[in-house]
């Protein structure tokens, strides 16, 4: 019998915290084999892809490794098993007195009427990205978006599309459709202003410091200039360490000059600046575009497992087969409206077919 889930949450997130709950009670013995992906797929009713993600999270949190021709194994880690357990013990003895808490308090007549009068601001703040009514204009010919709604949860990742590179509002142009005058727009709860931060973003063609020499003088100025990450400003951290790490998995030498790099090269370095940062909200432009085949795999794998739970990723690429196992939600736009705004999954069973499919279906000439 299928699993049931949440819709309002990635159903990918529910299925780590489902077995990982099951490696924690001992339902899945330490060193114990797993099922196949398609096998604990269909148990629960979902997408291959999706659980493939899962398992995915799970390998990176070091609760799960895999063998070549053997398959995937639960860790023979049991300090950090029960390490896990007493977390997740104290996590939830503090929601229980957390909300006796809650239900000992009745709030006052006033604190409903602020309750009520506040009710917007909560609503946004629930969400990674909220935009309402924009609108973006190329001069006076083209609009590229024309007076659209959109809200972005968090911990989600997002693909973003249109029929043409002209017609997508690039990720580098987010921040300024959200301060357009002409519309409403909020990041992270709070309405971000020109001038804000663009070192979440990864445009297409973005060009690396030209008065840098090596890769690793590129990695200390982005330590130096972020800092690192603090219970303050945690979003606005740099992990020189994590940056290095993803450069050596990438066979990038921290020595070798910017200048002799090849494009794709400069793409890698570029994604390993953007996701070794602490963000909420990354924005990724054609971050596989100019990357082989053999690397792509990696990187998607980097862009899962090196964003926190409750950030977003909005990607935006001509590669939508290659993205597609990792997304959460689709968002297709047309003549400047949002056509459609759905989850990964529900597409594939309502449309009975792959994103990619449906984006061709719905942009066929």
């Amino acid at each position: 019998m299928s699993e049931q889930f949440d819709s309002s949450r990635p159903i990918y997130a529910q299925l780590v915290e489902r077995l990982k709950a099951r490696i924690l009670a001992g339902t899945y013995q330490p060193g114990g084999h797993l099922d196949s992906v398609r096998d604990l797929a269909a148990a629960a009713g979902v997408n291959p892809n999706t659980m493939q993600r899962a398992l995915a999270q799970l390998e990176a949190e070091g609760l799960v490794r895999t063998e070549r021709t053997s398959g995937r194994f639960v860790t023979e880690d049991t300090d950090l098993i029960e390490q896990l357990r007493a977390s997740a013990a104290r996590n939830i003895a503090a929601d229980f007195l957390e909300k006796c808490a809650a239900s000992a308090i009745r709030p006052s007549r006033r604190q409903s009427c602020c309750a009520a009068g506040t009710k917007r601001r909560e609503n946004s703040m629930s969400k990674i990205l909220t935009c309402e009514h924009l609108t973006k204009a190329y001069g006076k010919e083209k609009t590229a978006l024309n007076g659209i709604d959109l809200n972005l949860d968090f911990g989600r990742i997002v693909g973003c599309w249109a029929r043409t590179a002209a017609a997508r509002p690039r990720c580098s142009n987010w921040q300024t459709v959200c301060c357009s005058h002409r519309g409403r727009g909020e990041d992270c709860g709070h309405a971000p202003r020109p001038g804000d931060e663009g070192d979440r973003l990864l445009p297409a063609g973005c060009r690396l410091a030209p008065r840098l020499d090596a890769v690793e003088e590129l990695v200390n100025m982005f330590r130096d200039f972020y800092g690192t990450p603090c219970e303050a400003k945690a979003y606005i951290g740099f992990d020189a360490a994590k940056a290095n790490e993803m450069l050596a998995r990438l066979n990038i030498d921290p020595k070798a000059r910017l200048k002799t790099l090849s494009k794709g090269t400069k793409e890698k370095v570029q994604l390993v600046l953007a996701m070794s940062r602490a963000a909420k909200l990354y924005l990724l432009d054609e971050p596989i575009g100019g990357v082989d085949p053999a690397a792509r795999d990696y990187i998607l794998n980097t862009i899962i497992s090196n964003y926190s739970k409750d950030a977003t990723v909005v990607i935006s690429t001509h590669l939508i087969e290659d993205i597609e196992p990792v997304l959460d939600e689709a968002v297709f736009l047309k003549d400047g409206k949002i056509f459609a705004h759905r989850a990964v999954d529900d597409i594939r069973e309502t449309e009975g077919k792959s994103v990619d499919a449906y984006f061709r279906e719905v942009f066929k000439c």
